[in-house]
């Protein structure tokens, strides 16, 4: 009878030993598919560990589109962009203006930061108060794979064809007003090419009125200049196809065949392709460049330019 009980009682044990068992493997298993973003193996906790690193990394938040000016005091900015959409704050102001490619900076008016499309600049009247700040797009480089070269001759990576986009330049007739920009790095430029996006320029508001480029029918006058305020480009020497200066000595004007100005785009295709420096340039009407004849000039166009070329192997002849 003894016997029999002892082995009851080990029967017993072996079965509350076996739940208590399960009830931690149980207990492990939960664990095991809570703890973590990812159900893995024993001994994968570094695989873990990788994981939750790379959900609790910060992404980079993508680039401003505006390159923000100092502040213009007692000066508005002409023109709505979005229905001169308003805000409270600065900083949500420039948020908004970045997001939006019609914005060129924002004005203080009655105690709101409102957006506003430019680019006039302007003096506020006297005792209004308004403030602004100037919205001047950054420069965006695009930069494509590289094309394969022969088979087996592995073409080299500065030999990718870039493009710099350059949104929303607007050139003045008068007034020393170019629009600046920045190359971001070195580049042989094969192709420059302006779309015209709105406004327009003259240089006789009685004669000829507004035009997309220039003066007249076929007259062409934007030209790109460094800080120095010397012209580099459209130049005779650097073969554009169609390219012909004119007589006139006061300012560069220039034809190309097959472009008026009444053409959407403006390019100039370089035969002999100019070296352009990392830094800063300006595109000019050319008689407000030269002050040449300019008491009859009016107006402002605006384009949206791109600039093609390669990074350039040898750099002996930057511009």
């Amino acid at each position: 009878m003894v016997f029999v009980k002892v082995i009851q009682s080990l029967v017993v044990l072996t079965a509350a030993s076996a739940r208590e068992d399960t009830d931690v493997m149980l207990q492990v298993t939960k664990i095991a598919m809570t703890d973590g973003p990812a159900l893995a193996q024993t001994g994968s906790e570094s695989v873990q560990e990788d994981a939750q690193e790379e959900v609790g990394r910060p992404r980079r938040p993508p680039p401003s589109r505006c390159n923000w000016s100092e502040m213009k005091k007692d000066k508005y900015i002409g023109g709505c962009s979005a229905s001169c959409k308003s805000f409270m704050f600065l900083p949500q102001a420039q948020a908004a203006c970045n997001a939006e490619s019609t914005c060129g900076g924002v004005t203080l008016e009655h105690g709101q930061w409102e957006l506003r499309s430019g680019p006039r600049l302007a003096q506020t009247p006297h005792g209004k108060g308004e403030n602004s700040y100037v919205c001047k797009p950054r420069p965006v480089a695009v930069q494509p794979a590289v094309m394969p070269g022969m088979p087996g001759m592995p073409t080299a990576p500065n030999n990718a064809v870039k493009v710099v986009k350059l949104p929303n330049m607007c050139v003045h007739a008068l007034g020393d007003k170019p629009a600046r920009f920045r190359m971001p790095e070195d580049m042989e430029v094969s192709e420059i090419t302006y779309t015209y996006k709105s406004g327009g320029v003259t240089c006789a508001t009685m004669a000829s009125g507004m035009t997309k480029y220039g003066c007249g029918e076929n007259y062409l006058g934007l030209v790109i200049t460094k800080q120095d305020k010397k012209a580099i480009m459209p130049l005779a020497s650097q073969q554009i196809p169609g390219f012909q200066r004119t007589m006139h000595h006061h300012a560069h004007w220039y034809t190309i065949q097959g472009i008026s100005n009444k053409s959407a785009k403006l390019s100039w295709k370089f035969g002999r392709k100019p070296m352009m420096a990392e830094g800063d340039y300006q595109i000019w009407y050319n008689e407000d460049l030269t002050n040449g004849t300019v008491a009859d000039n009016a107006g402002v166009a605006c384009y949206d330019v791109e600039i093609v070329g390669v990074v350039p192997r040898d750099r002996k002849s930057v511009v």
